[in-house]
């Protein structure tokens, strides 16, 4: 992650590799219909396909894949996903929300969609929608760094530095007990900047120390 100053000011914390991996299946039959195991195969296939033409960065041919993924069963949640994903490449944000909100409607155990559906509203200015996102995130995957990370931001932006440096002191925990003391100690900067006196600050800084 590339942390950036002033605290608002966050790039899309989104890597490839994580997206294009491990995604939950969510295919759900249409009603009624004789060919539904044929259709679920055929979204499928286009869903690969486009993360293909996503590895290679050719958005626009992903999202046209995914959109008939989408056309043959709308109830494919990793499908909106990603199309969210593509769209937050192409810097279409209110696109990528739309898409985004579709997967955590289908999809509302997925701590990865609620954390890139805040990324998307951060995009859009609306602050208190990307804070309740990256907190449903934090809920449904309470070791998400990167939601604790963009949380703290968005508490900063507004001026509640307790909140901040809270989840500071979490994403700087969770980095250190994965064995990346150097990002642990970055959190444990950003506290020091916003609110030395913080109890966090001295937490953080036994826990990274020892």
């Amino acid at each position: 992650m590339v942390f950036t100053f002033p605290p608002f000011l966050r790039a899309w914390p989104i890597t490839l590799a994580a997206v294009l991996l491990g995604l939950p299946a969510v295919a759900v039959a249409i009603p009624g219909d004789t060919g539904a195991d044929t259709l679920r195969e055929e979204a499928r296939t286009f869903l690969h396909r486009g993360r293909d033409y996503a590895e290679n960065e050719q958005w626009q041919a992903a999202i046209a894949l995914y959109r008939n993924a989408i056309d043959i069963n709308p109830r494919l949640a990793d499908a909106h996903f990603l199309l969210g994903v593509a769209f937050a490449q192409q810097d279409r944000p209110r696109d990528s929300v739309r898409a985004l909100k579709r997967a955590v409607q289908l999809d509302p155990q997925s701590a990865s969609a609620f954390y890139n559906l805040g990324v998307a509203y951060a995009y859009t200015g609306d602050m208190e929608k990307e804070m309740d996102a990256y907190k449903e995130a934090i809920r449904l995957d309470p070791k998400h760094i990167s939601a604790h990370y963009n949380l703290a931001t968005a508490y900063w932006a507004k001026g509640r530095d307790q909140e901040a440096c809270r989840n500071l002191y979490e994403a700087g925990r969770l980095y250190d007990r994965a064995g990346n003391p150097k990002q642990a100690r970055e959190m444990l900067y950003l506290i020091q900047r916003i609110a030395p006196e913080s109890e966090y600050r001295s937490r953080l800084q036994k826990e990274v120390r020892d």
